[in-house]
């Protein structure tokens, strides 16, 4: 019933009640995983907090890992790197480790794909200007453009 409950104020954006569930240990977990499944902006430092306290990490490490990693950001990526350093066990590192490691695959890949659009955008436009070119009185321009 807890665990419904969190998830329902979750939904609804009521996120001080969700703030106030971190709080009381019985409803952390419900609470870590509401914040990783929504994703609300000022969850990600509510649970970098956590990362701070070593008996939360040891409890929560794994869960707090993958609710932080979730918001595939440069901010969570130094979140976690943050708790790798404080981590109370080779698990736990291992689980933020791997947090990083996923979020520093999304960037790249999202990285990739607005350089490829990017390089898209740029090529359409060169092409759209030597086809104007093809109307220029200059033979030697309309030929450069056709050669283009």
């Amino acid at each position: 019933a807890v665990n419904w409950a969190v998830q329902h104020e979750a939904d609804q954006g009521r996120w001080d009640s969700v703030r106030a569930a971190l709080a009381e240990p019985r409803w952390r977990q419900a609470a870590i995983q509401a914040l990783g499944r929504c994703r609300p902006a000022e969850g990600l430092a509510w649970l970098g907090a956590l990362l701070r306290d070593p008996a939360d990490s040891r409890k929560d490490g794994v869960r707090l890992a993958e609710a932080i990693a979730g918001y595939l950001s440069e901010e969570a990526a130094e979140i976690l790197l943050r708790g790798a350093e404080l981590a109370p066990s080779a698990d736990v590192r291992k689980a933020y480790l791997e947090g990083v490691t996923e979020i520093r695959a999304f960037l790249d890949q999202k990285a990739g794909w607005q350089q490829r659009a990017s390089g898209a955008k740029q090529r359409d436009a060169a092409v759209a200007e030597l086809a104007a070119m093809l109307d220029a009185k200059d033979p030697l321009q309309r030929a450069e453009a056709a050669r283009g």
